[in-house]
């Protein structure tokens, strides 16, 4: 597939730069993404931040599994 995915999906180079909050949710049964990536990313990223993990979500079922409710609690405690 290298050939056809013209992004690099850098996110380890650019999170640093990232100078407000940052909030990473992934699902816990990822099969395309292992888990491991997100605590990595979040590691490098600045405070204030957080990661959700969401224990029987895969890749694609985040949103029908309930990540809005963690978007909509991570913006209240973040406002502009």
């Amino acid at each position: 597939m290298r050939p056809f995915v013209r992004d690099r999906f850098a996110s380890r180079e650019w999170i640093g730069r990232v100078h407000m909050p940052v909030l990473i949710i992934h699902g816990g049964a990822d099969a395309e993404i292992p888990f491991s990536h997100s605590e990595r990313l979040y590691a490098l990223a600045n405070e204030p931040k957080r990661l959700v993990r969401m224990p029987g979500s895969d890749h694609a079922t985040l949103l029908r599994d309930g990540a809005y409710a963690h978007v909509w609690r991570f913006l209240a405690q973040h406002p502009p």
